[in-house]
């Protein structure tokens, strides 16, 4: 069951969620799906960039 909130970001982001199968024949999706999450994180959010402002920030990723 879907809460409001969840429905309501849905239709703002526009995307279609979904539910992993169950037993056996679903039991490699989460770990995969958690998998994709860390490698997202790792590769482009580790480390935060220390900066004061949008513009330091923008300069940072033009080098």
């Amino acid at each position: 069951m879907e809460s409001e909130r969840w429905v309501a970001f849905r239709g703002w982001a526009g995307f279609d969620a979904f539910s992993c199968r169950l037993g056996l024949i679903g039991a490699h999706e989460k770990g995969g799906v958690e998998g994709q999450i860390g490698w997202f994180r790792r590769d482009h959010l580790v480390p935060v960039p220390d900066v004061a402002s949008i513009s330091e920030l923008n300069a940072l990723i033009d080098q």
